[in-house]
């Protein structure tokens, strides 16, 4: 985990021993913006695009990234024109829109998230600014060898998605 990035929810072992893992790919305000996201979706903290990382270990307790998959990379939305990733959601299945979820909550007082975690109503990395960075929640993570396939879900967008590992 770092500023940048933050493995989160779920991994599988590959048959060749490594690692897929989902993590949070933090993004300013400033690049959710340029990326399409309408302004009032967007947190004081900016959003948190998903990636998956392959990881190769080294040893026991470390590694190296030899693969990764980015949702920014994918993205489609139909709210600026300006945008070289404008067009119409419903037409590129093969895209996630930006502009998905609700919106965003009302920011809460320093206090009140206090409460919150005293009462253990607060999920583990919820700040009152980072309220709905999490766009998509992907949370489960699995490898198909023989097609060389990666599937991951995400419960916020009611969507299993496949990807082809070998691109």
């Amino acid at each position: 985990a770092s500023e940048e990035f933050h493995a989160h929810h779920d991994f599988t072992i590959m048959p060749n021993g490594n690692i897929l893992a989902i993590a949070w790919e933090a993004k300013s305000p400033q690049e959710a913006l340029a990326a399409g996201r309408k302004p009032e979706l967007i947190p004081k903290a900016g959003v948190w695009p998903d990636k998956i990382v392959e990881i190769q270990p080294e040893g026991s307790r470390s590694g190296k990234i030899v693969w990764e998959w980015h949702i920014w990379d994918h993205l489609i939305q139909d709210h600026d024109r300006t945008k070289a990733n404008y067009g119409d959601p419903a037409a590129h299945p093969e895209l996630l829109d930006i502009n998905v979820g609700d919106p965003l909550p009302p920011m809460i007082p320093e206090d009140s998230m206090n409460m919150l975690i005293k009462q253990g109503r607060r999920w583990r990395n919820q700040t009152p600014e980072n309220m709905g960075s999490d766009i998509y929640h992907v949370n489960a993570i699995k490898y198909n060898a023989a097609l060389d396939q990666i599937a991951f879900s995400s419960p916020d967008v009611s969507e299993i998605f496949i990807i082809d590992h070998s691109t």
